[in-house]
């Protein structure tokens, strides 16, 4: 029959003597914290300056397994569940996977701007979940704000899993002024 667990231990610990004293001995002196440190501790204080757009408002936060979406008033609901279903067609994809909020902004602006002068009207847009970085899902929640400024944007989704899940977003953009015109003269 093995031994217990409890036979082991008692074992193991056969000749071991309390300590007479309740405190430790030797500890070296806390030293100062170096500059980098100084700076990542201040940069976590400012935490909330961070999650700010640039024009100063504050984000809402979301987790990295969030569910973002939103759309125009007027869009049809069956359009609107198209795009949640990833059914829409992919035109274009932008992957903001290792950008700063500044680039991912920037990139974002361009993209939209091409996908409009292109006219493709449903994209997708890879932002990445954020769940090892410092800030969880930091430019998923900076992306999640942005779609609702642009006026291009009529609805957006979280992904579906084949398609990156909540680490990605469908978008459904505006017609092209041009094929806006075309559509209007088509059915007048």
């Amino acid at each position: 029959m093995p031994p217990k667990d409890e036979d082991l231990f008692l074992n193991e610990m056969a000749g071991v003597k309390k300590l007479s004293h309740n405190h430790a001995q030797n500890i070296k002196p806390r030293l100062a914290p170096c500059i980098a440190q100084q700076a990542r501790q201040k940069a976590a204080l400012n935490h909330h300056a961070v999650n700010t757009l640039i024009n100063g408002d504050p984000i809402q936060q979301l987790a990295p397994n969030d569910t973002m979406g939103g759309k125009i008033d007027g869009l049809q609901r069956s359009a609107y569940r198209k795009l949640q279903q990833g059914k829409f067609p992919l035109q274009a994809q932008l992957d903001l996977h290792q950008r700063t909020v500044k680039e991912a902004h920037a990139d974002l602006e361009e993209f939209i701007r091409d996908c409009i002068h292109y006219d493709l009207r449903s994209v997708i847009i890879t932002h990445g979940k954020g769940e090892r970085s410092r800030t969880p899902a930091r430019i998923k929640s900076f992306v999640n704000q942005w779609l609702q400024e642009f006026p291009q944007v009529i609805a957006y989704h979280s992904a579906q899993k084949r398609h990156g899940g909540s680490g990605a977003v469908y978008v459904l953009l505006k017609k092209s002024p041009q094929k806006e015109r075309q559509h209007q003269d088509k059915y007048r």
